[in-house]
């Protein structure tokens, strides 16, 4: 008994030898993935930046979706935080020169942005836009009356993204962190303190907002019941 046991020591260190081996190449293996994985995101990440400047190069009017979400729109150049992230002025200056942007339009995309990337944003495209070049943009409206509404778009809310949201805008609000920036600010949609809807006409050629008093498909029989704080920033100096 004992001199088979003897006799299979030997087997069980190849064993255990083989096993060991075995894990240390597994790992080694995983590490090697993760790696190409890694330089593949950022291949892939490169190739879309150089994909949208060919995009950019190519157009005759410079209209810029920011924090597009991959939706598709004709016409417009569709960028999101892998290709610009709008609070670096070095995202701006690899596309563009200063002063040659016609439009941007971010539908939902501030409320994602505290107060820094917030002014760095805005000043950002103040000066990447051309004079009377225009901003549109929709966020959450933080004087919308309805209190499921303000349950569903705060900060930490119980909507999708709200866990990620920052600001909870009203007209005051926005209007005062634009003209920070330089710009001159119209109200198209907004709530008021009284509790009143407010819309002026505006051209949806600059950015049709789909989470709008028109177009959001919970709007029905003229209730209101999802809407979106939207304003255009122009640049006028």
């Amino acid at each position: 008994m004992i001199k088979t046991l003897l006799k299979s020591i030997p087997l069980i260190k190849k064993y255990t030898d083989a096993k060991t081996e075995l894990v240390k190449n597994n790992y080694a293996l995983r590490l090697r993935i993760e790696y190409l994985e890694k330089e593949n995101n950022i291949l892939c990440k490169e190739a879309n930046r150089y994909k949208t400047k060919c995009k950019i190069q190519s157009s005759d009017t410079l209209k810029l979706v920011v924090g597009s979400g991959g939706i598709s729109i004709d016409d417009w150049i569709l960028t999101d935080i892998d290709t610009l992230d709008i609070t670096e002025y070095e995202d701006w200056e690899f596309y563009f020169k200063e002063g040659l942007v016609d439009v941007v339009f971010a539908e939902h995309v501030w409320e994602h942005l505290n107060i820094v990337q917030t002014d760095e944003a805005n000043l950002n495209i103040f000066k990447f836009l051309k004079q009377f070049g225009r901003l549109r943009i929709a966020v959450p409206d933080g004087l919308h009356p309805n209190s499921s509404y303000i349950e569903y778009v705060k900060p930490g809310g119980n909507g999708p993204g709200a866990d990620d949201h920052k600001i909870l805008y009203t007209y005051h609000s926005i209007t005062e962190s634009l003209n920070k920036a330089g710009f001159t600010v119209e109200l198209l949609e907004y709530w008021d303190e009284r509790g009143n809807f407010n819309f002026n006409e505006y051209d949806e050629a600059f950015g049709k907002v789909k989470r709008s008093s028109k177009h959001d498909k919970s709007n029905i029989g003229g209730r209101l019941e999802y809407t979106s704080l939207i304003v255009d920033a122009i640049k006028e100096k």
